[in-house]
């Protein structure tokens, strides 16, 4: 039996990212400068420095505030206290056409490319569009200022700004309704953390938009594109042990052994939480108007899940439509039976699931663009393999058909060939007749590893191996680099929507 394994492919994305506090990886353990995880235990002197020390100190050890455990104390390491180390621009940005950035622009920027997978490490004309349509100078300023990788609220703001814990509450109420910084209700008070660009500000601007204009997909890109959102975006291509979204099998029964993996049945996600945002798939929205071909015959367009605190945010700022567990199930079924990838983004305790397909997912486009060619492995997109055997292939083709890559095809003697680009959904299984191939789960998928919550975890983790990988780069100039962008595959690709 023949064993594949998706080799190389890029799930590129692009998130947000500061400079001062720390959180936890994993409750209890610290992090090592090496990513790894250590038991190590704080000594008690140094547990009481920490008493002493500002929630903003990003030195020594700081307080893992607001986390599932609220006495974990993080270690600092070389990584981060590069990447909390917040470069100042050195001055405001005068653009080729004569525009001028301010230099706060240039900090935020800067500052959001360090969460996640980043913004974009190469700047470009056009890419302070998205922050002056989105952000005032003094958004900017406050995003700027709060703590990064945890959560914090009105009181610690008021701390480092010296405003009123009410003026401080209510300026981050706003900006969290706007979808500029993420919110949660904990013990009846709010507290806020820095949003990554996706999944982040991006989906809830984006959204946002889709509904306050009637829904209608040409009317929301035009608005967005037109202000910067999606127009010249840039992925960061690091190789890091996870990509933003890990996919699930579509079922039990394409799996071996008819058990799931941990975290990997996307309907136990679902029916977790009592809360369910859903929306519409952004990705459809943008290549829907980009390729002008409406997919809604095909694959249903409000298909997006977000689950518990993060479903009460998106459809308390108006960016989904509360539905039942039971509902978000029905939905997910339906695009089972489009032949589609059910997929979390990255975390054991992820909020965010998606459905999507290679014909108008971004996400999946790029895993299909850089096949062959991408310096990136991303082998743990799937915890499974998926095993064929030629001798039962009875080369019909309903593989091929069904695909949602268009991984699979014929070769001289009609037996299937898969490329590098499978995610191992297991849809072929599931039309295949002869019973000639099973998801079986992987020995050595490291589940240890992957983080635990997306929102400050995942933001963390990412960020430190694109760092070890000198793919974090800082722009403190004062004009736009001359930057060959058809060379630089191995930092940002540019992608013009």
């Amino acid at each position: 039996m023949e064993d594949i394994t998706r080799r190389e492919a890029i799930g590129g994305a692009v998130a947000g990212l500061g400079a001062m506090g720390l959180a936890s990886a994993v409750a209890g353990k610290a992090l090592a400068a090496d990513g790894e995880q250590s038991s190590e235990v704080p000594t008690e002197s140094e547990a009481k420095d920490v008493q002493a020390a500002s929630p903003s100190d990003a030195k020594g050890y700081v307080p893992n505030l607001r986390m599932r455990n609220q006495d974990t104390l993080v270690r600092k390491d070389e990584l981060l206290e590069q990447l909390l180390d917040e470069p100042e621009p050195e001055g405001d940005l005068t653009l080729p056409d004569g525009r001028v950035i301010p230099a706060i622009y240039v900090k935020l920027h800067n500052r959001l490319n360090r969460v996640g997978f980043g913004c974009g490490s190469e700047v470009t004309e056009s890419c302070f569009d998205l922050y002056t349509y989105l952000w005032s100078e003094d958004d900017a300023k406050v995003c700027c200022e709060v703590p990064l990788y945890q959560w914090f609220n009105a009181w610690d703001y008021a701390e480092i700004c010296g405003k009123s814990v009410e003026e401080c509450d209510q300026i981050l109420d706003d900006m969290a309704q706007r979808g500029l910084i993420a919110r949660s209700k904990k013990s009846g008070k709010n507290y806020y953390t820095l949003q990554p660009y996706i999944a982040g500000y991006w989906e809830a601007t984006e959204l946002k938009t889709f509904y306050e204009n009637g829904e209608d997909p040409y009317a929301c890109h035009e608005i967005l594109s037109q202000n910067g959102i999606g127009k010249d975006w840039q992925f960061n291509l690091s190789d890091n042990e996870f990509g933003l979204n890990t996919s699930c099998p579509v079922s039990v029964d394409v799996v071996a052994e008819d058990k799931l993996m941990p975290y990997m049945d996307w309907r136990q996600r679902i029916m977790q939480n009592t809360t369910v945002g859903v929306a519409a798939c952004q990705c459809m929205i943008v290549d829907q108007c980009m390729s002008d071909q409406d997919y809604t015959d095909r694959f249903p367009l409000k298909r997006c899940m977000y689950l518990g605190d993060s479903g009460e945010y998106f459809i308390s700022i108006g960016a989904a439509e509360a539905i039942t567990p039971e509902e978000a199930v029905k939905i997910g079924e339906q695009c089972m039976e489009a032949g589609m990838v059910p997929e979390f983004v990255t975390a054991k305790d992820s909020d965010i699931i998606c459905f999507c397909h290679s014909d108008e997912c971004i996400q999946l486009q790029n895993v299909k663009k850089f096949e062959g060619t991408n310096p990136v492995s991303l082998k743990n997109y799937s915890a499974y393999n998926l095993n064929y055997d030629p001798d039962k292939c009875i080369s019909c083709g309903a593989c091929i058909e069904r695909c949602p890559m268009k991984a699979i095809s014929f070769d001289d003697e009609n037996k299937c060939v898969h490329s590098d680009v499978c995610v191992r959904c297991g849809q072929c299984v599931t039309v295949c007749p002869a019973s000639a191939r099973i998801l079986k789960a992987r020995d050595d998928f490291p589940y240890d590893d992957m983080p635990y919550d997306y929102q400050v975890d995942n933001q963390l983790f990412f960020a430190k191996q694109r760092l070890q990988r000198g793919l974090l780069h800082d722009f403190t100039g004062t004009k736009i680099p001359d930057v060959d962008y058809g060379t630089v595959t191995d930092s940002a690709t540019r992608t013009s929507l």
